[in-house]
């Protein structure tokens, strides 16, 4: 799997890259610090993945960037790796065609296993926690009781008409 790493971070999307490397043979992963240096390698190097912190200095907009290299490498599978807390939602990704949202709290690893299912065609995305990146809300349910109280709220009932007897 060809992975292109693009981060503003030098020594970690360096360091990435590397571990990827070692972590896992069939693995071969390039690091770029700007879009323009990203979007040459995906296109030099026919990477399959492009492992991607959205807010890059300088590159505009977090959206911008995403749709940018999505337009200029539509084959390219983009992942988001970035900090627990970003203001990237999942609909905002699946919008923008990512298949991938990971948070940089993840071991190299696990990071090595979901591309690996990114790259065989499965979406990987982290799931909601308080720093965490969101995924779509369980349906809402109530239950028997609750609908019925609130059936009677809207009624215009008070508490001590609703109250168990």
């Amino acid at each position: 799997m060809r992975v292109v790493i693009c981060d503003s971070n030098r020594i970690l999307r360096e360091a990435l890259a590397a571990a990827l490397e070692i972590c896992d043979d069939d693995v071969t992963a390039v690091a770029a610090g700007s879009v323009g240096d990203c979007i040459a390698a995906i296109v030099r190097d026919d990477a399959e993945v492009c492992v991607l912190d959205p807010h890059l200095p300088g590159a505009g907009d977090s959206v911008d960037v995403i749709r940018k290299i999505r337009s200029s490498c539509p084959a390219a599978a983009v992942v988001v790796i970035s900090e627990p807390g970003a203001a990237l939602t999942w609909a905002q990704a699946k919008e923008l065609g990512i298949v991938g949202l990971l948070g940089k709290n993840r071991s190299v690893s696990e990071i090595a296993q979901m591309l690996h299912r990114i790259a065989g065609g499965e979406p990987a995305f982290d799931r909601m926690s308080p720093n965490g990146v969101s995924r779509p809300a369980a349906p809402f349910v109530l239950t028997p009781r609750e609908a019925e109280v609130l059936r009677r709220i809207v009624a215009g009932q008070h508490t001590q008409q609703m109250a168990p007897k």
